[in-house]
């Protein structure tokens, strides 16, 4: 596990904005800190994102959530050793809130390294979408939060699973910017629960083309060429239409490195999508 994981990871189960990540890591830099300068004989790791198993993540979370509420109280605890601007983290409970969520992504990593190992060694996209559907069980409905989480489980892998495959790129624009790219399903999730978690039905993208696709705007031909709505078309001669469009207009996808989109997919999405 590491930083950068465990915010992304969070960031993407905390509601847009919230600043969550951002806290949550800071609050674990406080911990390392701290455990890196007082002796505390049952717990001698310095980084607490070395640590793999959840149960003893859960263990020094139990003990840390001990302390806040010691100091809390104004008894001796821990978290007299740092920085004044540093106790709202304890006071606030957000150092053992960050533990919780720390050792949801140890959980997390256990379970991408299972999918990891489904996509290195199958080939066929479509069992590949069988086996991870089921490892994520990402197919059952409601609005509870296990099942809300199952599916931005399975929605987090399959971006992770579709940078990879185009390598970190953007398909048109080459861009390589993590922060920039979206994974862009071509039949939609909530439309296909077979395509859901399939390798062949999504597109890296940045953001403006991702959102250009999805509403319609643009669409790729069995050529993988792009075409262009005539809603995008009418807009010719207007400087976002030249510096944004006309560039890409009959452009190739830069090709992923293993999954081709589906050229049923892309059929479809021109179909059911495309704005003609």
């Amino acid at each position: 596990m590491d930083k950068q994981g465990f915010i992304n990871y969070t960031s993407s189960f905390s509601p847009t904005g919230s600043g969550k990540a951002g806290s949550y890591a800071k609050a674990i830099d406080i911990l390392n800190d701290i455990f890196s300068n007082v002796s505390i004989k049952d717990y001698p790791t310095h980084n607490l994102y070395s640590i793999i198993n959840p149960e003893v993540i859960e263990d020094i979370r139990n003990y840390v959530s001990i302390e806040e509420k010691k100091m809390r109280n104004g008894e001796k605890s821990i978290f007299d050793f740092g920085k004044a601007t540093q106790t709202s983290y304890p006071r606030g409970r957000f150092c053992s809130a960050a533990l919780k969520s720390l050792k949801e992504y140890a959980i997390y990593e256990k379970e991408i390294k299972k999918a990891d190992s489904i996509v290195l060694q199958e080939q066929d996209p479509q069992a590949i979408a069988k086996e991870l559907t089921k490892h994520f069980d990402v197919n059952k409905e409601g609005l509870d939060i296990e099942t809300i989480t199952k599916q931005r489980k399975g929605q987090y892998y399959f971006r992770r699973m579709i940078l990879s495959n185009y390598n970190g790129h953007c398909a048109l624009t080459g861009i390589d910017i993590p922060q920039l790219l979206l994974a862009s399903h071509i039949i939609p999730w909530s439309k296909n629960k077979v395509t859901r978690l399939n390798p062949s039905n999504g597109i890296r993208l940045s953001a403006l083309y991702d959102k250009a696709f999805d509403q319609g705007l643009i669409g790729f031909d069995q050529h993988y060429k792009v075409i262009l709505s005539p809603l995008i078309i009418e807009q010719e001669g207007k400087d976002y239409y030249n510096k944004y469009f006309d560039i890409i207009n009959h452009k190739s996808l830069n090709m992923p490195n293993r999954f081709s989109p589906n050229k049923k997919f892309l059929e479809w999405h021109m179909d059911e999508v495309f704005q003609k």
